[in-house]
């Protein structure tokens, strides 16, 4: 268990590997924040909150992962968007707190 500091509140949060949530519904915009500053993004723009926000989406609807290329594209964006606005979509990923996809869910929405 892992706790973060929010305010004056600790969240604890459970990890899978690699550090993905285990259960997202104990995410936040608040933790997400604090994610990114952790993970070294800093604060997060306007076009990170919409790619979080669209990976968000495609799981809460589908319950399935959704390769990063699909978020670009609802955003209207070039195909490779998430690597101008994240160092990794594993890092995208983390912040928008989704579950760890399995194996096979890895390698499709990490190895693009």
């Amino acid at each position: 268990m892992v706790g973060y500091v929010l305010g004056q509140r600790i969240v604890h949060c459970e990890y899978d590997y690699p550090g993905l949530l285990k259960n997202p519904q104990k995410w936040t915009p608040k933790l997400a924040c604090t994610l990114a500053g952790m993970d070294g993004t800093g604060a997060l723009t306007e076009q990170q909150w919409a790619f979080i926000q669209s990976l968000r989406s495609d799981y809460n609807e589908f319950h399935v992962p959704s390769p990063a290329v699909q978020a670009c594209r609802r955003l209207n964006r070039e195909r490779d968007c998430a690597h101008r606005l994240f160092d990794t979509r594993l890092q995208a990923w983390r912040i928008a707190r989704q579950p760890d996809p399995g194996e096979k869910g890895r390698t499709m929405v990490f190895a693009e």
